[in-house]
């Protein structure tokens, strides 16, 4: 029988238990190197990642027309707010191409930013120009309305007067037959000064109708030219603009739009569907994240009131921010040390346990016997007696026992 026989392969809790509480300083030195490292990839990995960010809320609802005798029986005269489907079309909107783009554009003039390529440079000058005109021409229009408005006031005044003056004279001569259509009477001074004030008040209100169909006319045709420049800079600026492509999925990553909360836990077909939740996040660029807190808040009602979808009953859109506490802010300040203990703990763990399985199977793999109990288990023969081990004694007598003896020849 071999001497070196290996014991029993089964192997007790108790005896694992035993074999780790031999082998516990090893285990928490694994322990703690394990946590120590995993920390250190935590905060390696997270060190430099800053979210910068914030949520902005805008509260949207038709604005009913006061002018309209339409009884309104849809779902928005009794809510006072859009359906599903329409919040979802308008979220979709907003999470497009379209919109991100304007984000990237000027502020004020919708145009290109000016400095980075001649070519576009100097079409969106002529857009710039295209459109200042068009705004000139619409300042006419409106200029043209209100003389448009005070000439129909100064004609209904001198009908009113004139109607007034010739029923007066018709009730002083009774006894004549009139017609109902007031006509100059000689002698009757005032009555005839009031039909000619009334002729040329008539005559000023035709004028004024030609002057504001002409210049209508002409703020048309300066808007579509403004259009077409517009579009001809925003073409070649798509193509030209550096790294147009990267910078436009920049926008469509930081910023995401919702009709509903997302945090909350109810159903979205519960919810009142009247508010667009805009989140902001960028990542370790606070001065892009200012920029888009800006340009959301400036653009999003405008397009919001100018794309929503206008029920019948009603007149428009009403789009307003209600958040005001919203200042763009570290969104992930516990990041690091969140991100360093879920390391440290996983690694740590994962440390103790390949340390747990290898010592199991260094033991496992050491083949000598090395106590009372597994010579009686091996040989299945009682052990009568043991002789005691004085190894360290003779080891010393060893090492000694060449320094005192002398070699001779």
């Amino acid at each position: 029988m071999d001497e070196n026989a290996q014991t029993k392969d089964e192997i007790s809790l108790i005896y694992i238990f035993k074999l780790f509480l031999r082998n516990l300083k090893l285990l928490i030195v694994v322990l703690l190197v394990g946590a120590i490292v995993g920390a250190g990839l935590g905060v390696l990995r997270t060190f430099n990642k800053k979210e910068y960010g914030t949520t902005i809320e805008f509260y949207v609802n038709p604005r009913l027309d006061k002018s309209s005798s339409t009884e309104v029986e849809s779902q928005y005269g009794v809510y006072g707010a859009y359906g599903r489907h329409v919040m979802d079309n308008m979220v979709k909107l907003l999470s497009s191409e379209l919109f991100a783009e304007q984000l990237l554009l000027d502020e004020e003039t919708g145009l290109p930013k000016t400095g980075e390529n001649a070519e576009v440079d100097a079409l969106t000058l002529t857009a710039l120009s295209a459109q200042n005109q068009a705004k000139q021409d619409v300042e006419i229009v409106e200029n043209a309305l209100d003389a448009l408005n005070e000439a129909n006031t100064a004609y209904s005044e001198a009908t009113t007067l004139v109607n007034t003056l010739w029923a007066q004279y018709k009730n002083a001569h009774s006894d004549q037959t009139l017609s109902s259509t007031p006509t100059k009477i000689d002698g009757e001074t005032e009555l005839n000064n009031a039909l000619d004030a009334q002729t040329l008040a008539k005559e000023t209100v035709t004028v004024k109708k030609e002057a504001l169909k002409t210049a209508e006319d002409t703020a048309n045709l300066s808007q579509e030219t403004a259009e077409e420049a517009k579009n001809e800079a925003l073409a070649l600026w798509r193509v030209s603009y550096p790294d147009y492509e990267d910078k436009l999925e920049i926008v469509l990553e930081s910023i995401s739009y919702s009709y509903y909360d997302e945090n909350t836990s109810e159903n979205v077909s519960d919810l009142a569907r009247s508010f667009v939740y805009v989140k902001i996040a960028v990542m370790n660029n606070e001065e892009l994240a200012e920029e888009f807190y800006n340009r959301i808040i400036q653009l999003v009602p405008k397009f919001v009131e100018t794309n929503m979808a206008v029920p019948s009953g009603y007149d428009g859109t009403n789009c307003q921010r209600i958040t005001r506490n919203d200042k763009i802010d570290r969104t992930n300040a516990t990041l690091l040390m969140k991100t360093a203990i879920k390391y440290g703990l996983l690694l740590s763990a994962l440390a103790v346990i390949v340390a747990c399985i290898a010592v199991i199977v260094v033991d496992r793999s050491d083949k000598r016997l090395r106590n009372v109990e597994q010579i009686t288990e091996t040989f299945e023969i009682p052990v009568l007696g043991v002789i005691p081990s004085f190894k360290k004694d003779e080891e010393q007598s060893a090492e000694e026992q060449p320094k005192n003896t002398e070699v001779s020849k």
